[in-house]
C-alpha cells in the first residue's frame, strides 16, 4: 500500500514533545503528474539512447520508483541521543 501520512515526533528528555503530521498523499499527486507528464520525453530519450545502454536504465527509472513507493509503508526511523528523540513513522 502506498503511505499516505507522514508522523514525526520531536522530543527532549523530560520535556513534552512536539508532533508534526505530513499528507504525503499531496505529494504522491504531484510525483504522478510529473511522472506520466515526463513519461513521453523519457520514452523518446531511452529510444535514442539505446545502443549506449543508457536507455535501458531509464526504462527501469519508473518500476524503480514505484517500488520505492509502495515499500516505504511501514517504516520507521528513531533517532536517540542523550537527552533528545526523534521518531519518523511513515503509514
Amino acid at each position: 500500500m502506498i503511505p499516505v501520512i507522514m508522523k514525526i515526533n520531536i522530543r527532549k528528555k523530560d520535556k513534552k514533545g512536539v508532533k508534526l503530521f505530513f499528507p504525503l498523499f499531496l505529494l504522491w499527486i504531484v510525483l504522478w503528474a510529473l511522472l506520466i507528464g515526463l513519461f513521453p520525453l523519457i520514452l523518446i530519450i531511452a529510444l535514442f539512447l539505446w545502443s549506449k545502454r543508457y536507455g535501458r536504465v531509464l526504462f527501469l527509472i519508473y518500476p524503480f520508483l514505484f517500488s520505492i513507493m509502495w515499500s516505504m509503508s511501514g517504516l520507521s526511523i528513531m533517532v536517540e541521543q542523550k537527552d533528545n528523540k526523534l521518531e519518523f513513522f511513515i503509514k
